[in-house]
C-alpha cells in the first residue's frame, strides 16, 4: 500500500510539473503587438518604410483599457498589425516632446491634471476623444483619426482596409459591404 501511494504521489508530482512546463510555455509564444515609442517608430521607418498606427489613450480612459485587454489581445489583430505597421502607444495627456515632420510638439500644460499634447491635437484634429486609432502612410503623412473602441472583428476590418490599400480604391462603405468577397479572392 505505501509503494502504491508512494507512486501515486510522485506521478501527481510529476503530471502537475508538466502542466505547469506546458502553460508557462503557452505564455511565452503569445505574440504582441511591437509597440514603439515615436522616435524608435519614426528610425525604423525611415530604414524599412511601412505605416504607422497610433494608438491615442489617456491614463484614466476606460474603454482604452478595455481595448488593450480584448482587441489588442486578439492573435489576428496583432499579426496584421505586426506585418504591416509600426505601432505606437501614445498618451494623449504624456509630457514627452516629440518630433514629428519636423516639427517639435509637447504637452500644452504639463502641470495640470488632464494637460493635453499639442500632438493629440493635431493629429485627432482637435476631436480630443479616446481612445483614437489614428493611420499614417509610409511618408508619415495623416491618413485618418478613428475615433471610439472597435472590437478586434471591426478593428481587423479597419486594419486591413489601411493596410492593404483599399482606402486608395475605394471608400470605407463600399469596402465594409464588399468585405468578405473582397477577403475570398486573397
Amino acid at each position: 500500500m505505501k509503494k502504491t501511494g508512494s507512486l501515486l504521489m510522485a506521478f501527481t508530482f510529476i503530471a502537475s510539473i508538466t502542466f505547469a512546463q506546458k502553460e508557462k510555455k503557452a505564455e511565452v509564444e503569445v505574440e504582441k503587438i511591437n509597440w514603439l515609442s515615436f522616435k524608435d517608430a519614426t528610425a525604423q521607418n525611415k530604414k524599412k518604410p511601412k505605416k504607422i498606427f497610433i494608438d491615442t489613450y489617456t491614463d484614466w480612459c476606460g474603454w482604452c483599457k478595455r481595448m488593450d485587454v480584448t482587441t489588442f489581445e486578439d492573435k489576428e489583430v496583432v499579426a496584421i498589425m505586426n506585418k504591416y505597421f509600426y505601432a505606437i502607444k501614445f498618451n494623449a495627456e504624456g509630457k514627452d516632446t516629440i518630433l514629428y515632420n519636423g516639427k517639435t510638439y509637447t504637452n500644452m500644460n504639463p502641470t495640470a491634471p488632464r494637460g493635453t499634447h499639442q500632438l493629440a491635437v493635431e493629429l485627432l484634429n482637435g476631436k480630443l476623444g479616446y481612445p483614437t486609432s489614428v493611420y499614417l502612410d509610409e511618408q508619415m503623412k495623416l491618413l485618418q483619426p478613428i475615433p471610439g473602441y472597435m472590437d478586434a472583428k471591426s478593428f481587423k476590418q479597419v486594419l486591413i482596409y489601411f493596410a492593404e490599400d483599399y482606402n486608395k480604391k475605394m471608400s470605407w462603405e463600399d469596402f465594409r459591404q464588399n468585405y468578405d468577397e473582397l477577403m475570398k479572392k486573397k
